[in-house]
């Protein structure tokens, strides 16, 4: 086992004893135009070996990646030489900036240091230019916060969801580890990244206690923060809920609160549609209805999703008037539990309307002379109506026009 780390002083292409690091190729791009950021020994108890974890930047798409080189020193004690890079061009400008990087190896600080640059022409070096600077131990502790899921939310049991951590440091964050309910759940490298996503589940727990989750945050000083809990509850999966929606019917007009009731009446061999939608919190993975002993739809969903919905047709065949068939539908989840709907249907004949005239009475007596005739009929249809006519004597006294009507009474 290793004994804890330490950074080392490793930039560009050389380790701080100028040893130079292996060419390496971008993963990403493929490019060799990688350089390091920092070095990380890693020493084993028995002195036998060490290796340093380098972290790698491409220069042309920026990928972070991290590779281990062998045999590179251990950090220099302070007041050794260290050579932060070394930089060579070629050409007749007279004069140039340039930019180095650099880091204090850890263990130095704190401490007083001289920064000294040196610079080279073709007679020979120039006067070295110094100055003075103080290496300060880094105190502060990182900043994390767990911002995904929400405090309070609810959660599927033994099903993954994602948890997002933000992290953020005065210098660079090193590690961030994810606890629930005080055990450990995952961790990662964050190489130079500020957020870090997981993905855990999480089983039921006993009587429905929430389940904090904290974020630890770590630095390359080995200072550590905690993150404020943030609190999830977890749930078993229930079976999807699957209803019935709108239903069409040819020459008939079928309201959704009929449909709801769980009744509704359809005229025989006239086509109807309805609409089937099924609801679920992990996923539909297949629906299927039914009308009598006839299949209507028998389909699965190759990738579920938590809301479905689906139009069938069917059309109610000859029988006994009033004769009862049941239209069933069925969803099954992607962990196997599964609801049924039913809706009973009355299939009813298409028949004649029913009329009758209750004002006069059958018999009674009119008064001779009459310009103005009073009377009240009640008419009724399963299917909306298209006219009523009205005849006296033999002759037409009154036509009107009522369609989509399936009661009408006339004053």
């Amino acid at each position: 086992m290793p004994t804890p780390s330490h950074l080392i002083g490793v930039r560009g292409d050389e380790c701080q004893c100028g040893r130079r690091l292996t060419i390496r190729h971008c993963p990403s791009c493929g490019s060799s135009r990688v350089y390091a950021r920092s070095g990380r020994l890693h020493k084993f108890l028995d002195g036998s070996s060490r290796y340093v974890e380098v972290q790698f930047r491409c220069q042309a798409c920026a990928h972070l990646f991290v590779d281990e080189e062998r045999d590179l020193c251990e950090a220099p004690p302070v007041g050794q030489k260290l050579a932060a890079q070394l930089d060579t061009w070629s050409g007749t400008s007279l004069s140039r900036s340039q930019s180095l990087t650099t880091a204090v190896p850890a263990g130095w600080a704190p401490a007083n240091l001289r920064l000294s640059v040196l610079a080279f022409d073709s007679a020979g070096p120039a006067p070295a230019l110094r100055s003075s600077l103080a290496a300060a131990q880094d105190v502060t502790p990182p900043r994390v916060a767990v911002i995904q899921p929400p405090s309070g939310a609810s959660v599927l049991a033994d099903r993954p969801f994602t948890v997002l951590v933000s992290i953020a440091d005065d210098v660079e964050p090193d590690s961030v580890e994810l606890r629930a309910g005080g055990a450990r759940v995952g961790s990662a490298r964050l190489l130079g990244d500020t957020t870090a996503t997981f993905q855990i589940s999480l089983p039921l727990q006993p009587g429905g206690a929430p389940v904090p989750l904290i974020a630890v945050a770590r630095d390359p000083a080995g200072n550590a923060a905690a993150s404020d809990p943030v609190s999830v509850s977890v749930h078993s999966d229930q079976g999807p809920a699957v209803s019935f929606g709108s239903l069409r019917a040819e020459l008939q007009a079928v309201t959704d609160a009929e449909v709801q009731s769980g009744y509704v009446q359809l005229l025989q061999n006239q086509p109807a549609t309805i609409t089937v939608t099924a609801v679920d919190d992990v996923g539909i993975a297949s629906l299927s209805v039914s009308y009598g002993d006839l299949a209507l739809l028998e389909k699965s969903f190759a990738s579920p999703t938590p809301f479905v919905a689906q139009t069938v047709s069917f059309t109610p065949p000859t029988a006994a008037d009033g004769a009862p068939a049941v239209l069933e539908a069925v969803a099954v989840d992607t962990a196997g539990h599964f609801t049924r709907a039913r809706l009973v249907v009355e299939s009813r004949r298409l028949e004649a309307p029913r009329i009758a005239i209750a004002v006069p009475a059958q018999g009674a007596q009119l008064v001779a002379g009459s310009i103005e005739l009073q009377f009240t009929a009640v008419a009724g249809s399963a299917v909306g109506m298209d006219s009523i006519d009205v005849s006296v004597g033999g002759g037409s006294a009154l036509h009107l026009a009522h369609k989509a009507h399936r009661d009408v009474v006339l004053v």
